[in-house]
């Protein structure tokens, strides 16, 4: 094992998709990045890349971006591996790694640290521990990785529960929780906007078959609520298609600025089926925008009901007597929105965000 000291300020950040206009962990992690660089840290960004037939290496606000070509099919995993220690071994020694995921990146970290003694961060999510939680081969796998991570970061309390019951009391002081953090942002005039929107990969699991259910019956019962739905993913044109009749429901790509649409909105609704910390609610809050959301784990953690947001049931007619009852109501907008801009600049702060990874990147180990 070789220890090397010569840069004691580089990360390197192992991201199995990295596209900062979309996904709450890309988003926090293009933060942490860019918050790192700015500090100082020579910061690498390694990812996936299924497009280009080639391996990619950009420069994006001082930031080293290296895109693996992986193309598809069972061996694309493996060649992420490979290719990417290979890439980490070919360059100056990096104090740091910090892995998004409990799998193939954690792994790459590892391998790593087993050959130059370096610091290992695994920030992965409550979706892959319940995986692990239930497979007796991963769990024993993960057991064994876990003990050559130097840190595992925990975005939520459930998710640090879970992994204290899987490693048990001897890993409790390495898992250290540190969530999802946003920048407070202007307070958007709700009152002047029309539309509720939903910005969300359009998946089973983030629940849009649920969405355009609802607003199939208020169209039923006559009531005209515009919907904008932002965002791409493979139920996207099925579910489309399926619901093309609806004339309240309008359909946007995925873009770079989010911002735009937050700004028209009134409110904001997720009807997930899970959530870590979703990254949209939280730029929404962040803006004032009040949010009207399922009782998923997650976003039981984030939101306080009738404080800084709605919960509701995954019943459709709960998910319609939530909207009915808010849109019209200027008092309970205000008082939500007020409320929700408090939450973020108090509980939700960027900086303290970085100043938890900078504890756990800079601290000495015995």
């Amino acid at each position: 094992m070789f220890n090397l000291k010569l840069q004691e300020k580089t990360v390197s950040i192992l991201v199995s998709n990295y596209f900062s206009i979309c996904g709450g962990a890309e988003k926090q992690f293009n933060m942490i990045a860019d918050k790192l660089s700015k500090l100082g840290y020579e910061v690498t960004i390694i990812t996936r890349n299924k497009k280009s037939k080639k391996d990619e290496l950009t420069i994006l606000k001082d930031i080293k971006v290296f895109s693996v070509y992986v193309g598809e099919g069972k061996l694309s995993k493996y060649k992420y591996i490979f290719k990417s220690l290979r890439y980490l071994l070919k360059s100056p020694y990096q104090n740091t790694i910090i892995s998004s995921q409990y799998g193939s990146n954690s792994i790459i970290a590892v391998l790593y640290s087993l050959i130059y003694k370096t610091k290992v961060i695994a920030r992965g999510s409550g979706r892959e521990i319940e995986i692990i939680e239930k497979n007796i081969i991963k769990r024993v796998f993960f057991k064994i990785l876990s003990k050559k991570i130097n840190y595992i970061v925990a975005i939520n309390h459930r998710l640090e529960n879970k992994l204290k019951s899987v490693l048990g009391i001897k890993s409790i002081d390495k898992i250290k929780y540190i969530s999802n953090s946003v920048t407070l942002g202007n307070q958007v005039d709700i009152h002047k906007n029309e539309s509720i929107i939903c910005i969300s990969r359009i998946e089973n699991i983030k629940g849009i078959d649920i969405l355009l259910e609802v607003w199939r019956q208020l169209e039923e019962k006559d009531y005209n609520i515009p919907l904008l739905i932002i965002g791409n993913g493979s139920e996207r044109k099925e579910l489309k298609n399926k619901y093309s009749f609806l004339r309240n429901v309008e359909w946007k790509d995925e873009t770079s600025n989010i911002e735009q649409y937050i700004d028209t909105a009134r409110c904001m609704i997720s009807t997930s089926r899970y959530e870590g910390v979703s990254n949209s609610i939280l730029e929404s809050m962040a803006k004032g925008v009040p949010i009207i959301a399922t009782k998923n784990y997650g976003n039981i953690e984030l939101i306080e009901n009738n404080i800084t947001g709605i919960l509701t049931s995954f019943k459709i007619e709960d998910i319609i007597e939530s909207i009915v009852n808010l849109y019209n109501d200027k008092d309970k907008l205000s008082y939500l929105s007020n409320n929700s801009m408090k939450y973020i600049e108090k509980e939700r702060s960027v900086e303290d965000m970085i100043d938890k990874y900078l504890n756990i990147i800079e601290k000495v180990e015995k």
